[in-house]
């Protein structure tokens, strides 16, 4: 080996010890940004909602919209101890310690943990394997003299090591990215380290039951020997797990249900046609690509879903108007009466959101115009056999039915509300002046 390839081993191998305290340092970086940030945004959201207009902060739109930010601003000492004028300082540094130190600092701990396991592990596994059922499995049940050789079970246990590793791996890049999505969502509470802890924690010991359990999953590469077992397979097994354990838990089960034909009596699920359509965000006019990714990062994946969503609060956490978003939602809300083709026959004829459609219901004649544009018949295709199934038609009954239930539907009130109090003034308005042209003079 020349120089530099010693060099570069030596610095690989330097960089490969430190990775574990790297991983740590990222960690606890993007915990101290989560705190800042978070703290950050909260008074900038405080100084906006203090600008609103009287007309607004009258809403229940705007009410429900402060308590929204008043439930996710972090829990101060000095806030504890105004609402408890008797609290000693033993009380309020196990506050302090309790709120804001325990729950980050036990994900702190299992990841530095899990980073030594998995970047030193190799290093640590000694020459002669020592028998562990955490480790071995069914290998360490047998008596010594059984096993066909103390490498076989020290090869098993470096490949359950192994497992444990690239599951940690992958949970610790879904915890940043869980990390990074709640920070940008304002959805950071002390339980919330708890369960990225428990998560990580469940993937590492699915991994493990996974590993004994390589025989019934059939990933083996060319017999059903444990000691076999392809560690590339295995890997894959290893990285499904790290991103949802919760998941491999269930598909664990049913494995085990079939290889013993045992299985408990489940619903039955819907049939595929009897689903509910998806209904896109992109099923609203003026949003695209980037507007709802946007929204998915706030947890916003269909038109129900925004439906239901506070405009002001959408207003503070994106970068759009108040007039944009209120617009989406009543867009949305009308997404919730009908599927995509009556959509289309509503907006061919000027009626795009909800706002319009109620107002068309107030007319006799605009309800049986209504009628008669949503029963329009569908295009006949020339393949027979592709013809859509039957659609029920509109009668006026039924549209009256839509209006007197989103008079009842409190995400309709509150934002037709908004709508009122957005509305300027009018009373202020000089009237324009008539201009009245003057008489021509006669030429003398």
């Amino acid at each position: 080996m020349s120089m530099w390839d010693q060099i570069a081993a030596q610095l690989f191998a330097g960089f490969l010890k430190a990775f574990a305290f790297y991983s740590v340092a990222i960690l606890v970086a993007f915990l101290i940004a989560l705190h800042f940030l978070q703290r950050k945004l909260l008074d900038r959201v405080t100084d906006v909602l203090a600008c609103c207009s009287e007309a607004i902060k009258g809403t229940v739109i705007f009410k429900n919209a402060v308590a929204y930010f008043d439930r996710r601003t972090p829990a101060r000492v000095d806030q504890i101890a105004s609402k408890n004028k008797i609290l000693t300082l033993r009380h309020r540094i196990v506050s302090r310690i309790v709120l804001h130190f325990l729950p980050p600092a036990l994900l702190v701990m299992m990841t530095l943990f899990f980073s030594f396991v998995a970047f030193y592990g190799a290093q640590m596994m000694p020459k002669d394997a020592t028998a562990s059922f955490a480790l071995g499995g069914a290998s360490a049940i047998l008596p010594a003299a059984s096993i066909t050789a103390m490498a076989d079970l020290g090869k098993y246990e470096a490949t359950t090591l192994f497992m444990i590793s690239i599951a940690f791996i992958v949970s610790y890049v879904r915890t940043i990215m869980r990390l990074v999505r709640r920070i940008n969502g304002n959805d950071m509470n002390p339980i919330s380290y708890y369960f990225l802890s428990l998560n990580m924690l469940t993937s590492v010991l699915v991994a493990i039951v996974a590993r004994h359990l390589a025989t019934i999953f059939a990933v083996t590469a060319t017999n059903a020997s444990v000691h076999d077992a392809s560690p590339v397979l295995l890997a894959a097994l290893a990285f499904l797990i790290g991103w949802n354990p919760a998941i491999w838990l269930d598909v664990a089960f049913d494995k085990v249900s079939q290889w013993t034909n045992f299985a408990f009596l489940k619903a039955r699920p819907p049939l595929k046609d009897n689903l509910p359509q998806d209904m896109n965000l992109l099923m609203i006019q003026g949003l695209n690509g980037d507007h709802v990714d946007r929204l998915e990062e706030l947890g916003i994946v269909n038109c129900q879903d925004l439906s239901e969503r506070n405009a002001i609060v959408l207003w503070l956490r994106t970068p759009y108007t108040l007039e944009l978003i209120c617009d989406w939602l009543a867009q949305a809300h009308l997404c919730t009466l009908y599927e995509d083709e009556r959509l289309l026959l509503l907006r061919q004829v000027g009626i795009r959101d909800i706002c319009g459609y109620i107002k068309a219901l107030d007319d006799d004649r605009s309800v049986a115009s209504l009628v008669a544009v949503l029963n329009t018949p569908r295009a006949v295709p020339a393949d027979p056999k592709k013809a859509p199934p039957p659609r029920p038609d509109i009668t006026d009954a039924l549209l009256r039915t839509h209006k007197a239930e989103l008079e009842q539907k409190p995400a309709y009130l509150q934002l037709v509300e908004l709508h009122a109090a957005m509305v300027p003034e009018r009373k202020n308005v000089v009237p324009p002046v008539e201009v009245v042209q003057a008489p021509m003079l006669a030429a003398e």
